[in-house]
């Protein structure tokens, strides 16, 4: 008896790394031993799958693991996703918050606390 293949991509399932979706080819580029095709952070390794948010981005490569978010944008690449980076667009990786108003510093207009815009 032949085993059973669920996803018809002639790769039975205990040998299958991804059987709910077809993947002849069986590519794992993280080498977690879950299929590129099921795998919720295709080149970071992660074989728990975790996902605290339930966004489909894994916590490995999610930018922000515990907020809710499908694009998972980062537009200025600090590692924080812009729905959850205190200034998205400067760089920095620390999210320093100096007055604890939710802006990050680089983003202040008023970065010596003075009341007086910096252009001033």
């Amino acid at each position: 008896m032949p085993e059973k293949d669920t996803d018809d991509d002639e790769v039975g399932d205990s040998c299958d790394n991804c059987s709910e979706k077809e993947n002849p080819e069986q590519i794992d580029s993280d080498s977690d031993r879950i299929g590129d095709e099921c795998d919720n952070c295709r080149y970071v390794y992660n074989y728990d799958q975790s996902d605290a948010d339930g966004d489909g981005w894994g916590d490995a490569c999610d930018t922000c693991p515990y907020i809710y978010s499908r694009s998972n944008l980062d537009q200025d690449n600090d590692g924080w996703g812009d729905i959850c980076d205190n200034c998205i667009f400067y760089s920095n990786p620390e999210q320093e918050d100096r007055d604890n108003d939710f802006l990050g510093y680089l983003c202040e207009a008023d970065k010596d606390g003075d009341e007086i815009g910096m252009g001033c």
